[in-house]
């Protein structure tokens, strides 16, 4: 896929207001009548964050600045830095630039969503009827935890607990069956829908998107064999805004999805927010590894213990990928959780006793100087 025409058109934006040019000023009719003569010496941009919307929608201070002392009622035409026709060959060439780099991320990211999707889609094969069916035992265990009583104190359960907690209390008293009614939810990277359906089973207007073919296929046969509905999509979360309208969701819902995401995770998390409606809530579950050491011998002992590895690119998140996601967002809440309970579930092959020790793992993980060590991290981010 090459670069949107929208992309392209920012590029020349940007490309012309840092070298100090009306976008005017670069049309054919007015090269000869030498308007390209005050044209700042091309440089690279070393602004600071925030610097490229300041040079695209602010950056006509400064030119109308040079524009008065070279064209003011006192003097003439100061003579060009370097001549206009070099500076427009310059211009061309960072502009082909451009389009070259955009093109080759949209290569890498084409390639990663095929290589993700068959993954998926070889798991889908493996998915029985019986393994469709939510039962109205799941949807009364999540609903507890939705309304802050769960059946156990741990992970998934700790999930909509979190999640009840961000709803209005008078919502949860007026439909205590159906306390998500009213919100639409996007469940992004929803597999085989078994998310999908329990935020459905809780009243929610859901929309889905998986990359997987295969796994909305299944979405759309647990809908039948469930009694619920929802609107199941084939889409990356890299394309949410060509198939969604901006601030088109309440809430954006993921477990274990960024991870898959981290070949352009600054994409990814740009396209959730862009979905989010005023007040709307990004809430996700992903696994985290904080400690290079830790991950070296766990990587070393895959042969053991192999790792819990669905495609080829994924990986668990760093502290600089939520770094990433806590500057994309005003308000960022970041818990980690499962420090010896994963070992519990890996190694023991127990999860009752993981859920015996998870209740210890949130008391030692107030330390901070544990929460490397943690392998779950729970990601609550707020849109103002």
């Amino acid at each position: 896929m090459g670069p949107r025409p929208t992309e392209c058109g920012e590029a020349i934006t940007r490309l012309i207001s840092d070298g100090g040019l009306s976008v005017t000023d670069v049309r054919p009719q007015n090269w000869a009548s030498g308007r390209l003569k005050n044209l700042r010496q091309w440089g690279p941009h070393r602004g600071g964050p925030g610097d490229e919307e300041k040079s695209v929608h602010g950056g006509g201070n400064h030119l109308c600045a040079e524009e008065g002392r070279d064209r003011g009622a006192g003097g003439g035409d100061l003579p060009p830095p370097g001549g206009s026709k070099a500076s427009v060959i310059r211009l061309i060439f960072l502009l082909v630039i451009t389009i070259i780099r955009n093109m080759s991320n949209d290569v890498l990211l084409g390639e990663n969503e095929q290589k993700e999707a068959a993954a998926f889609d070889r798991v889908a094969r493996h998915v029985s009827k019986a393994d469709l069916i939510t039962s109205q035992g799941i949807v009364t265990r999540y609903l507890s935890a939705t309304l802050g009583q769960p059946f156990f104190n741990a992970f998934p359960d700790l999930v909509f607990v979190r999640l009840g907690r961000l709803l209005d209390p008078k919502a949860i008293v007026t439909n205590p069956q159906k306390p998500l009614s009213g919100l639409k939810v996007l469940d992004v990277g929803s597999g085989d829908g078994c998310w999908s359906a329990v935020l459905a089973g809780q009243g929610a207007n859901v929309v889905s998107v998986e990359i997987s073919p295969l796994q909305v296929d299944l979405a759309r046969q647990r809908m039948r064999l469930s009694g619920l509905t929802w609107d199941a999509r084939v889409c990356s979360v890299y394309r949410l805004t060509e198939n969604f309208g901006r601030q088109s969701f309440d809430v954006v819902f993921g477990q274990g999805i960024l991870h898959h995401l981290t070949l352009n995770l600054a994409q990814a998390i740009q396209q959730i927010q862009a979905m989010l409606r005023p007040g709307g809530v990004a809430i996700f579950t992903e696994p985290y590894s904080g400690s290079k050491v830790v991950r070296r011998i766990r990587e070393s002992l895959a042969w053991l213990i192999p790792l819990n590895k669905e495609s080829p690119d994924e990986r668990p998140l760093t502290d600089a990928d939520l770094a990433l996601v806590r500057s994309s967002f005003r308000s960022v809440t970041i818990e980690h959780d499962d420090l010896f309970a994963k070992f519990a579930r890996r190694v023991m092959g127990s999860h009752r006793l993981a859920l015996a020790v998870a209740s210890i793992d949130r008391a030692l993980l107030r330390l901070p100087a544990l929460r490397p060590f943690a392998s779950v991290v729970f990601v609550i981010c707020r849109q103002p």
